[in-house]
């Protein structure tokens, strides 16, 4: 349980820090065009919405094949 447990505290700091630093890494990379960066911001916060919109459907197809 304790490995389990730093494993996910590890993974969600580099979630985390992912989140932290992609805005700058995008205004970096698109050399300060801000309607480039919106874009990208926003289908990065569309694909997080759909991942917590599917999670649900993952842990009930895993119940069920279970065996």
């Amino acid at each position: 349980f304790f490995w389990h447990v730093v494993w996910l505290s590890v993974m969600q700091l580099r979630h985390y820090l992912f989140i932290g630093t992609l805005n700058p890494l995008l205004d970096h990379l698109a050399r300060g065009d801000t309607n480039l960066v919106s874009t990208y911001t926003n289908a990065f916060a569309f694909t997080q919405l759909c991942g917590v919109l599917c999670a649900p459907w993952n842990g009930l197809i895993l119940d069920r094949h279970k065996r």
